[in-house]
């Protein structure tokens, strides 16, 4: 009975490697169909900047890395987006800001030491809606995903998709709706329902990849709104987005202009406030570098990374 079962699943894997096989070797088709059902889900709103079309792959690109095993990073960004965590998760630079207070975007001369890795850093492409519903998704299944990927049940890379699939089965804390999506149809539809059709998308943008300080441009921070979702792009092997959608509005998102301290080098942050921590879990790692505890006036503020996105009713 198991080895009839596990065909099963193999013979639905090989249906949806064809079907990734297709979409891969006609990319314009691909890039077509992508285009267009953005522009009808948001007609009112103009295409978003480059770098959001890039990681939304808006295009169709053909891809030979967003598909499998090497699509994934096996040194991800520092993980901010599982605000209950009960994991007192360790930053893998320490020198890093990682997470600051909401004053000190108004504080003239405050520095930031920032990695704003480049977009493909994180090559998953987003499936079609068709492809991804067919392919299992749960800790429950997660042997048979192994095996199907080639992934070694205790390499580094398994260990990256449990932790993906563990935060997207993780319940949503207080006030907040969260959602894993891995197709670019659910993405927008998701998008739809909760802002409308007129909507603005932003991410963060850098120059460089390398170990940065910045300093604030006070003067530029620029409030983009408090009616939010924030996706942050899960180190899969093909594209999964961690949405969450925060429903009390005490959540706040600023655009931050940065510059080195040569002038040399520019970048453009997505700054998201979290205004009120108190149904955080208090061994977040947030806290222990601010040295607060979880509080209804304790903020909590974090730089999106480049693959994350952030998204405002206009």
């Amino acid at each position: 009975m198991d080895q009839i079962r596990l065909l099963c699943l193999f013979s639905i894997f090989y249906v949806a490697s064809v079907v990734v096989g297709i979409g891969y070797a006609n990319g314009a088709d691909d890039g077509k169909f992508r285009m267009s059902y953005w522009n009808t889900a948001f007609p009112k709103s103009p295409l978003p900047s480059k770098a959001v079309q890039q990681l939304l792959n808006l295009a169709g690109e053909t891809s030979n890395t967003g598909f499998g095993k090497q699509a994934l990073n096996l040194a991800p960004e520092i993980p901010i987006n599982s605000y209950g965590s009960s994991k007192e998760e360790t930053p893998a630079e320490p020198d890093l800001t990682t997470f600051f207070q909401g004053q000190d975007l108004q504080q003239k001369g405050k520095t930031v030491t920032l990695r704003l890795l480049k977009p493909t850093s994180n090559k998953a492409t987003l499936l079609s809606r068709q492809v991804a519903k067919s392919i299992p998704f749960s800790s429950s299944k997660l042997p048979e995903i192994l095996t199907y990927f080639g992934v070694k049940p205790n390499s580094l890379a398994a260990g990256l998709m449990k932790q993906t699939i563990e935060e997207c089965e993780a319940p949503a804390i207080k006030r907040e709706g969260k959602y894993c999506l891995t197709s670019l149809e659910s993405l927008i539809d998701f998008t739809v329902s909760n802002l409308g059709k007129d909507v603005g998308v932003y991410t963060t943008e850098a120059e460089t990849d390398k170990k940065q300080e910045y300093s604030i441009e006070t003067t530029g921070v620029q409030s983009i709104g408090d009616k939010i979702i924030v996706c942050h792009k899960e180190n899969y092997v093909y594209g999964v987005f961690y949405c969450h959608i925060f429903y009390d509005r005490t959540t706040k998102a600023y655009m931050v202009p940065l510059v080195s301290a040569d002038g040399a080098t520019k970048a453009k942050a997505v700054a998201v406030c979290h205004m009120d921590t108190a149904s955080w879990n208090p061994k977040n790692v947030a806290f222990r570098v601010l040295n607060k505890k979880p509080g209804n006036t304790v903020h909590v503020c974090h730089f999106l990374g480049t693959t994350s996105l952030l998204w405002v009713p206009m």
